[in-house]
């Protein structure tokens, strides 16, 4: 009968002795990321030198998700463990291919529906794939959020669903070199604030309901004819009244 192979274990400690050396545990000890590679020095506590200290390795790469056409980067942290593979073109060469959580570093969450990505100051992301979650995606940043994009932006809601912007300061809307639309075919567009500014031409089509004090500083044209300064126009009407009313006489 052929000797099991994958039951051959040293039963003094319970591990499999033959894999002592290619797979390896170790704790990042320094990151040295540069242009030329993204690479970390990792303490190896199950490995002795001559002086009695545990091994560290030379820099290391650590695993990326894709590293061609598509680029993605992310590094653990100095601290935390990761596992480690030894590479084939020396005894020393190795590389990271993932870190884990322990009972002593539990994850963040503990729902396998939920991706979730936390970082240093606060900052998280998070999906939630659960049937019925709402909402599906949560992003919380303490710092800015800015977008770059070169072609259309479309967000649409169905089912009746409602679209919010909220601000504590400033709501500013800029078109550059377009127009700026605000279109509620079978609703209603409620503007609420204090003061409203618009600069530039505004064309409106629909009812207009003004509750409030209007100011301006140009002429109004609608069916009737030009809008312009009440007091103005008053005083007109009044020379005109009295010119007639001379004539008359």
């Amino acid at each position: 009968m052929g000797k099991n192979l994958l039951a051959d274990t040293d039963y003094t400690d319970g591990r499999d002795q033959r894999f002592v050396h290619a797979v390896v545990i170790g704790k990042v000890s320094k990151l040295e990321v540069s242009e030329k590679g993204a690479n970390m020095r990792v303490i190896m506590p199950d490995k002795i030198d001559h002086t009695g200290n545990p091994l560290i390795t030379k820099p290391v790469p650590m695993l990326q998700i894709s590293a061609g056409g598509k680029k993605s980067f992310a590094m653990p942290r100095v601290g935390q463990n990761v596992l480690m593979v030894k590479l084939p073109n020396s005894t020393s060469s190795y590389a990271a291919i993932g870190h884990f959580y322990t009972t002593k570093v539990p994850p963040p969450v503990t729902d396998p529906m939920v991706d979730y990505c936390e970082w240093e100051g606060g900052h998280s992301e998070k999906f939630d794939a659960n049937s019925g979650a709402d909402p599906f995606l949560t992003q919380d940043f303490k710092g800015g959020w800015k977008a770059t994009i070169a072609k259309a932006v479309n967000i649409a809601t169905t089912g009746g669903a409602a679209i919010n912007l909220t601000s504590d300061g400033d709501t500013n809307i800029k078109s550059n070199s377009g127009n700026i639309t605000v279109n509620a075919p079978s609703g209603t567009v409620t503007i609420e604030q204090q003061n409203i500014t618009l600069k530039g031409t505004v064309t409106i089509q629909g009812n207009i309901n003004h509750t409030g004090n209007m100011t301006t500083s140009g002429v109004h044209i609608d069916s009737l004819g030009h809008h312009t300064n009440a007091v103005a126009l008053e005083e007109r009407i009044a020379a005109l009244e009295a010119r007639i009313a001379a004539l008359e006489a």
